[in-house]
């Protein structure tokens, strides 16, 4: 190569950069929404020890940093109420100016297919052209969708910017996401932004980072490393999707995934805790809120009871966490449930009653408090049902006994005294000695609270079979 040449492009490079301004992530853009009243972390580059100057438009407030020699900076700048829209301005002697910023309520939303599932791209989702046409009544509901991204080493930046709600983008938005987002704009009257992070068929090791996965005991390095899938090897999507926004403010996180762990749920529940210290670790909150979705039935994953029993023993094992129950809901030969709508509204409904501390709703369906045997007939007895159980006026399915042969059969089940207890009797079996209820792939169940929430799934038994 001419050495004039390469002398001419250096110096033409040299002056670019120079030249050039202050750099944000793609994360700060336009349209973007800041968690409000907090201290919300704002980060990116400029020139090696060069001054970097913030504004904000709702308070006129400066803040002055310092980038370090690698040119890196940060800070954190005092959001106030919801409202907007306002404007941000970044300077290093060259201005960069987010406008239509708005300020209010941030989730992250994250998990396999039935999260990462849109609004009408795959065309499943009831009512999605509805949906489509009403999308622009939504401005305040914003989002950004990460790519799918693996890496084997840790990101920093995303390819993915904010987009406002309307007919043209909400189509390929995550449904559980936009239904949640919308439910809670309707509620709270206050902007809501979601921040979409997923990919189908994922398993919960490639969410976590190597340090917390070292720390679940007899959790198998190599045999996740030989998975096929990059969305299944251990901290893939941890590096290229988790910690390019992990420091980015949000009131909470909402999950949906674990078909991806069927073939190793004894772990499960180990795995989410560890994944769920770790990320709020990370969003420096050790309290932030964290919700997820059963698994809904659907025949083609077998074994599938066995981690929803897992998926509900984390209610014990974090705390302020929350589970959507989704016993009424899916489709028996489809993995992705069209009710999408009901699921996104069921998050909305956990997150109001608990994060956000509204009154005068449960936050969930029927959890089961304790089972006892006795005298031929069992009594199942659940908490949080204040205003006990339906259906009451017609049989409630779903339940089954056994005995000592451990072979199960329907059963009959009737309220007690309009309580939030059940007798279940089986004439096929005289003396049981265990009760399921929809411990199955696939089940038809109708047991709600008054709220029409179901109940959960549940056994008593220690047993293998399944089906």
């Amino acid at each position: 190569m001419n050495k004039n040449f390469v002398i001419s492009l250096f110096f033409l490079l040299g002056s670019a950069t120079l030249s050039a301004q202050v750099k944000l992530l793609p994360i700060f853009s336009d349209n973007m929404v800041l968690q409000q009243q907090t201290q919300a972390p704002i980060w990116g580059e400029s020139k090696p020890k060069k001054k970097v100057e913030i504004t904000t438009s709702w308070d006129q407030k400066k803040y002055t940093i310092q980038a370090d020699a690698q040119g890196k900076w940060s800070t954190k700048v005092a959001t106030p109420v919801a409202g907007g829209p306002y404007n941000i301005t970044i300077s290093d002697g060259k201005k960069v100016k987010l406008s239509n910023v708005m300020i209010g309520e941030v989730w992250i939303c994250s998990g396999q297919s039935n999260m990462e599932m849109q609004v009408e791209g795959w065309g499943k989702v009831m009512n999605y052209q509805q949906e489509k046409e009403e999308a622009d009544n939504y401005p305040n509901i914003r989002f950004i969708s990460l790519p799918q991204t693996d890496s084997t080493q840790p990101l920093s930046d995303c390819d993915a910017t904010w987009k406002v709600s309307n007919s043209e983008n909400i189509p390929t938005l995550s449904a559980n996401a936009y239904f949640f987002a919308k439910m809670l704009n309707e509620t709270l009257h206050v902007p809501v932004g979601i921040i979409v992070s997923c990919w189908g068929g994922s398993s919960i090791e490639s969410w976590m980072s190597p340090e917390a996965l070292q720390s679940v005991d007899g959790w198998d390095r190599k045999q996740a490393e030989a998975r096929k899938k990059i969305q299944q090897r251990p901290s893939l999507l941890y590096n290229g999707m988790i910690t390019p926004i992990n420091k980015f403010s949000a009131k909470g996180f909402l999950w949906s995934q674990g078909e991806g762990n069927i073939q190793n749920y004894k772990l499960y529940a180990q795995l989410k805790t560890a994944m769920v210290k770790q990320w709020r670790t990370e969003w420096k909150n050790p309290n932030m809120p964290f919700y997820f979705v059963m698994s809904a039935p659907g025949k083609g994953h077998k074994g599938k009871p066995f981690l929803v029993e897992q998926q509900i023993k984390c209610l014990d094992m974090i705390p302020n966490s929350g589970i959507v129950l989704t016993t009424d809901l899916g489709k028996e030969f489809e993995y992705h449930y069209p009710q999408a709508n009901i699921v996104g509204e069921r998050f909305a409904i956990l997150a109001l009653s608990e994060a956000y501390q509204m009154k005068g709703f449960p936050a969930h369906g029927p959890l089961l408090e304790g089972v006892v045997i006795e005298n031929g007939r069992a009594i199942v007895t659940y908490k949080d049902t204040p205003l006990g159980l339906c259906p009451t006026s017609y049989n409630i399915t779903g339940f089954e006994m056994a005995g000592a042969d451990r072979k199960f059969h329907p059963a009959k089940a009737r309220i007690v005294d309009k309580e939030a207890k059940l007798v279940v009797e089986c004439e096929e079996v005289p003396e049981p000695i265990a009760v399921r209820y929809a411990f199955h792939s696939w089940y038809e169940t109708n047991l709600t609270n008054t709220f029409g929430l179901p109940a959960q799934p549940f056994r008593t038994d220690n047993w293998d079979n399944v089906e």
